[in-house]
This record gives C-alpha cells, structure tokens and sequence, in this order.
C-alpha cells in the first residue's frame, strides 16, 4: 500500500448526524480496532461495504438499521479527504469469540434505496409502458413513480413506496439519450433501469445531497457517468500499473434484426434493424417478435434492444498498481466515481483499447490496500 493513502470509517445515525468518532486504517491507524476493511463498487448497482471490527468497540453500542457508514480516503496523507463508498448499514451482522470478541458488519450502496417493484399495472402508458420514448425519461419516470414521494396508491399504484429516514427526487428531464420501447410491468426497477441504461446511450446514479445526507437525487448521465481519460491513464504491463490481467471477448451474436409488429402472413408489419457490427461478412440473424408496435420507431427501438444485447463485446479484469499517473481516486476515479474511459493494453496481443471502468473493489488488510477493476468496451 502507498504510504500516503488514508482511510477512514465515519458514522451518521438516522437524522443524518455523525456519530461514533471516526475509525481510521492506514499508516498511524490501529489495526486492533478496524481488522478489515473492503468495498465493492459497480455502475447500476448497489455495491456492499464490509468491514471487521474490536467486538467491544464503543460505536456498535450506537449502530443501528438504516445507518450510514461512510469510507472516506485521501491519497495526500491526509491532506484533503473524499468519500469513496457510502453504504446503508444492515443488522446482518456476525460476532466470534477467539480469545477475543471480533464483529463483521456489512452496508448496500445507496442504489440500494430504490431496488423495488415497477408496481404498475400492464399497459399504463407512460408508468409501465413506454413506446420510442427518450431514454433518460424512461429512467426518471420509472423512478418518479416507484421510488420517490410521488410513488403512491392515489395516483394508481399498487402501493404507496415508503424510503423512510430517505428522500428520493428526480433531475429534472432533459429527454436525452436513445429511443426506448419497453413494457416492465411489476418487474423490478433497479434491474429494469440496468436494461434501459445498457441501450440507452448513458448511465444513472443516486447522487447524495451535500448539505442534506438524507437526500438523495437521481441523475442521467449522457454518455458515461464519468470522463473520458483514455488519452492520458493507460493501464499496462510496461506501465506497471495492470497485474493479474484477466481478459475476455464475445463475437456478436446477432447483426441484424428481424423485428415482426401487428398483421398476418404478408400483410405483417416487418421492420429490418442492423447493428454497428454489422457487416456483409458477418451477417447473423434473429428475429423479433413485436405485435405489439404498430409504429417503425417502436419496432426499432424493439430490434435496438435485441442487437445491444447481443453486441459484441470484451470485458477485462485486473488489479491496478497505483502509481504516478495512475491512481485510483486522484488520476480516474476520481473522488470514487466509476465510469470513466480508459485505455487498456491487452496483456496477450499488446492493442490498446478504450474501455469503461465499470466496477472496483477495494480491499484494505494489515497486508496493504488492493484495488481491482471491471472494465468493458463502452
């Protein structure tokens, strides 16, 4: 681990105010109180905090549902501080007794908050129905009316959508992104905003407000959550900043799409879609049945759908050494956000290739800090 990066554990109870004193890890912070400490992070998904403790430790006398632990680093000794990971803590817990008392603990991330139903019922335009609708609208109004104060049973939904101690609000829509079709009534939103976001031409996250930890806003982001540094962090063996690379490439599986809407035999509407592998040496097709979509935009967006799942792609895996130019919260990641553009060097054939960081886990022993990566061609 650099001599210089810093941890901290901090503590909010349920009105938002910290509480507990903060625990620190690194050089100076004692490793009898924080045994363990490690987090996992991922574009669209909650992501998990754990972390081992002194069983006798004051603050699990404070601990309870619903709070809010915060890791905190600095790459600067301390100098300046951000929060990396904030995750909502949950009474699964465990305690063992060796000799002497350790606890382990775990916290979701914030997405967390909003893994619900789309309890709407089939058909309702606009709730659960969406045809050659703009991707970023299909986000927030999901979201508006499953996981936000406008989410009830007045308005039509099966439920009334409870986040107490949190607040959930939508960015106003800017209506950007690609043309979505989809029907997801009572599926789940969280998994049905990944399926938007994966054909949509952006990401998505819950942003906390700064003045207000209970708060949290639900954003769009066009084209990638974070910045393209593909020019300047590149990650390699001659760098020295990619060990244990794991790397792997699917082919397209379909380049064009067949996407069949309303009608019978010749008189059926058919609407030819092709993806941006397509070529005529590789021709791969499927078709799609769509009788739903009487329109060329929803049959579109319908074989769009398909093509993106099926698209090729290539994901790598590695743990990223940090060094000068290449470290992780300072030079991409920037105050712990994912989604920037990187260049990647692929350790069998030497191409370098712009890829998404997608995910990171951090982990931090008595051994030192380790940092892996997820990244995928955007």
């Amino acid at each position: 681990m650099q001599t210089e990066t810093l941890y901290e554990l901090r503590f909010r109870d349920t009105s938002g105010q910290e509480v507990g004193g903060r625990i620190g890890y690194g050089p100076g912070g004692d490793a009898s109180v924080l045994r363990f400490l490690g987090y996992t992070k991922r574009l669209h998904y909650p992501g998990l905090l754990w972390f081992g403790l002194d069983g006798e430790h004051p603050v699990l006398g404070l601990l309870e549902d619903l709070y809010q632990i915060e890791v905190w680093r600095s790459v600067t000794g301390g100098v300046t501080w951000y929060c990396d990971f904030v995750g909502i803590y949950r009474t699964d817990t465990e305690y063992e007794d060796r000799g002497r008392l350790n606890f382990q603990g775990n916290a979701i991330g914030p997405l967390g908050i909003i893994d619900t139903v789309i309890a709407w019922s089939a058909g309702y335009t606009d709730r659960s129905e969406f045809s050659a609708s703009a991707a970023e609208t299909v986000l927030k109004t999901l979201v508006t009316y499953n996981a936000t104060a406008a989410a009830t049973a007045a308005a039509g939904r099966d439920l009334t959508f409870a986040s107490d101690p949190f607040t959930i609000t939508v960015e106003a829509d800017g209506s950007g992104g690609n043309a979505i079709t989809k029907s997801c009534s009572r599926k789940q939103l969280l998994e049905t905003l990944r399926d938007v976001a994966r054909i949509g031409g952006g990401d998505f996250d819950l942003v906390r407000d700064i003045s207000n930890p209970l708060a949290w806003e639900f954003r769009w982001f066009a084209g990638q959550r974070g910045t393209d540094r593909s020019a300047s962090v590149i990650f390699s063996r001659e760098n020295g900043n990619l060990t244990d690379f794991r790397y792997s490439h699917r082919s397209a599986q379909a380049t064009v799409a067949i996407v069949g809407g309303p009608g019978e035999r010749e008189e059926r509407q058919i609407t030819v879609v092709t993806s941006s592998d397509y070529a005529v040496s590789n021709h791969r097709e499927i078709f799609i049945n769509a009788t739903d979509q009487d329109t060329v935009a929803g049959r579109t967006a319908k074989g769009n759908e398909a093509l993106d799942a099926a698209r090729a792609i290539e994901v790598a895996a590695f743990n990223s050494r940090q060094v000068d130019g290449a470290r992780y919260g300072a030079d991409y990641c920037v105050e712990g956000l994912l989604g920037d553009l990187v260049t990647v060097v692929r350790s069998h054939d030497g191409v370098g290739v712009r890829h998404k960081i997608t995910g990171a886990t951090v982990a931090i022993d008595a051994r030192g800090e380790a940092i892996t990566l997820e990244t995928e061609t955007p």
